[in-house]
Parts: C-alpha cells; structure tokens; sequence
C-alpha cells in the first residue's frame, strides 16, 4: 500500500514524510550532479508541497531557496540552452507561458505538467529542481500520498528490472527529448510545439 506521508512546515517532527523528502531533493540533485542538500531546500520543498495552490511567486520563491540570484526569464536576451533543446527566448512571454502552465494544471497529468515546465525552461537555472518540484506537488495532489519509489523509477515506470540511476536519469531525458519531437503524442505533451516561433497552442 502507498504510504501517505503528511507534511506541516510547523511541525518538527515529520517522521518518515521527513525522510521522504530528504530523499527526493537528494536524488533531484543527484539528477543535475549536486551531490549535496540543504535544509532550506527541503523546506523549500515541504512548503510547495503543501501548498493549495502553485503560483508563479511561490516557484520563483523555490528557486530562490534552492537556487539563489537565479533570474526569471522575462527579459529579452535572457536566452538558455539545454543540451539538444533550445527553449522560447526570454521575454515578457515567459511568464504568459508559465501562467497557461499553470492554469491548465488541474487537467494535466503530473507528466505532462513536468515537461511542459522544462520544455519552457522559465528560470536561468534550477529548472530540473523546480520542476520536479512541481511534479512532486501535483502528484501528492492528485494521489494524496507520495510516491514511494522516489521520481525516476516512477517516471520510468515502464522499465523492467532493477535499473541504475544512470540508466534511469538516460531515460529520463530521453523521454523529454521525445516529447518534444514532431507528432509526439499528446497524452504526454498537450501542446503543439514550433521552434521556429515557439507558439504554444493546444490541439
């Protein structure tokens, strides 16, 4: 039976929903080869968690806890690259997309929320964190209960066997890379994606 962990900023003892955590931020750092964590971190994390809502402040209030002077990408030329990936340039845009992202959260799965958010990549850094932030709390969300097997084996859920944690992060980026291929399906990935001109529209 999935274990449901209840998290309270105010309460210091959080037992195992305690443990949970640490271990989430730890392997979420792992993911970007931080092999460290911080206190504030996982009070970042408790406190998104247990948020009714997420809001484009509270992100930004994350990334500052995890990732601080980590700018926002609203202003022009505030540009990233990830790997094979170019997301939107920066611009007032940015926040317009991340706020759709947000809306449209209710109705999305966790998944599609995760790759929609690194797909628009809205911070200068700790995008992955953030993101998987936010995965965390729609899953909580929407389970009342947090995944038990931590987020790469839940996110690789199709895989067979016991994998490494390097085979399952190689999936993982594999499958975001994949989402945002031409025809990628849209259970996955609810929005049409042009990179010529970054329109965001659902189909």
């Amino acid at each position: 039976m999935t274990p449901h962990y209840p998290f309270n900023c105010n309460d210091q003892k959080w037992g195992k929903g305690f443990s949970f955590i640490k271990r989430f931020v730890a392997e979420s750092n792992r993911i970007e080869d931080i092999d460290s964590i911080s206190h504030k971190e996982i009070s970042a994390h408790i406190e998104l968690v247990e948020s009714e809502h997420v809001t484009v402040r509270s992100l930004m209030s994350f990334v500052e806890a995890c990732s601080p002077y980590t700018g926002f990408r609203s202003i022009k030329g505030m540009d990233v690259r990830v790997g094979d990936h170019t997301p939107p340039p920066g611009g007032p845009q940015i926040l317009i997309k991340l706020k759709e992202i947000l809306r449209a959260v209710d109705k999305n799965s966790a998944r599609q929320t995760h790759i929609a958010y690194e797909t628009l990549h809205p911070f200068m850094d700790c995008n992955g964190r953030s993101g998987r932030a936010l995965w965390l709390w729609k899953t909580v969300k929407r389970t009342g209960s947090v995944p038990p097997d931590g987020f790469l084996s839940t996110w690789n859920e199709n895989v067979v066997g016991k994998a490494s944690f390097e085979r399952h992060r190689r999936l993982y980026y594999r499958s975001l890379s994949a989402s945002r291929e031409p025809g990628a399906h849209y259970k996955d990935y609810p929005y049409s994606w042009d990179m010529k001109n970054h329109p965001w529209k659902y189909p």
